[in-house]
């Protein structure tokens, strides 16, 4: 019974009333209500309530009659997981359901276009990063929001995103020692830019997934020229609170760990406890490993202890 109420409690309250209701029991009557008529909607709660979900999902399928309404289905299942990211995988095995002749890596882009908005992807798309990428990126992007709800309220966080976007190697050519101003003197791209905001932060936190057994070429420039131009300055990121987090399909995971890691320990950082580890390749997956998602939610709570502890001790 409680499945067929929320089905309708769904159908009846929408956007309206999904902060509240995390189940995809929910998102199903979500979808319904924008796409059939309510004698529908009633035959499928009754469904649910008596436990028949294979034939759910076959009414929903056979009631969702055009591309133009799955259409409508990616734009309530994008704000579905904005609000409830844990549930992305089952909620792209619904939308998969409701829309069988789309394309699955597609359908998965079109989901996280809603989550993350048309700009950024678009961006992403223009500069030759392919839709499997974006997946990865996505997935790690999902693994670090664990963490970053997990430091407590009163601590402001912010997410940047590197992928996609123009991040030069360094040439060593040593004029940021020369200046010394705080910044690489190329400044055509956006390592000054993260440069500034790590800066300014109290702690960071450092995200790759895994390629060819390491970080990424654009965290790698970052790592690269943003950790000369600290040298160069004194230590801009000395006593700060950091972390890693990797996401990884199989192999790499203690290397690419160990460069990420190593720029944050050169840098005079302090790193409270293991750093965070997801498993998973394809869309929301990573949301499945529970060791992962446990370990993320601890280094949360330990950066946020770490950094009141550092806030007490300055005000003492």
């Amino acid at each position: 019974m409680e499945m067929g109420r929320e089905f309708l409690l769904g159908a009846v309250l929408g956007e309206w009333g999904a902060d509240d209701h995390d189940n995809i029991f929910y998102l199903g009557g979500w979808i319904a209500s924008g796409v059939i008529v309510l004698g529908d909607v009633r035959d499928i709660a009754t469904t649910i309530s008596r436990g028949d979900l294979t034939g759910t999902g076959l009414n929903l399928a056979a009631l969702i009659p055009g591309y133009g309404d799955g259409a409508k289905v990616a734009v309530i299942v994008g704000k579905f997981v904005g609000k409830h990211p844990e549930l992305l995988k089952p909620a792209m095995v619904l939308m998969v359901g409701v829309a069988p002749h789309a394309d699955e890596v597609a359908e998965s882009v079109k989901v996280i276009r809603k989550v993350h908005g048309d700009e950024l992807i678009d961006a992403l798309k223009t500069k030759g990063v392919s839709d499997s990428k974006i997946i990865e990126l996505h997935n790690l992007d999902q693994i670090g929001k664990v963490s970053l709800r997990n430091i407590d309220e009163g601590i402001e966080t912010e997410e940047i995103y590197l992928g996609g976007r123009v991040a030069r190697g360094c040439t060593a050519c040593m004029k940021c020692f020369e200046k010394k101003d705080g910044h690489c003197v190329f400044d055509d791209d956006s390592v000054n830019e993260c440069i500034d905001r790590m800066v300014e932060a109290d702690g960071i936190i450092l995200g790759s997934p895994v390629y060819f057994t390491d970080v990424t070429a654009e965290m790698k420039a970052l790592i690269d020229r943003a950790g000369l131009v600290s040298m160069a300055n004194g230590g801009l990121y000395r006593r700060k609170v950091a972390q890693a987090a990797v996401a990884v399909r199989r192999s790499g995971t203690f290397h690419t760990l160990d460069t990420l890691l190593h720029f944050l320990l050169i840098g005079g950082m302090t790193v409270p406890g293991f750093p965070v580890v997801g498993v998973g390749k394809e869309i929301g997956e990573v949301l499945e490993d529970e060791e992962g998602l446990m370990r993320a939610k601890d280094a949360g709570k330990n950066m946020a202890w770490l950094l009141k502890t550092f806030e007490r001790a300055k005000k003492s």
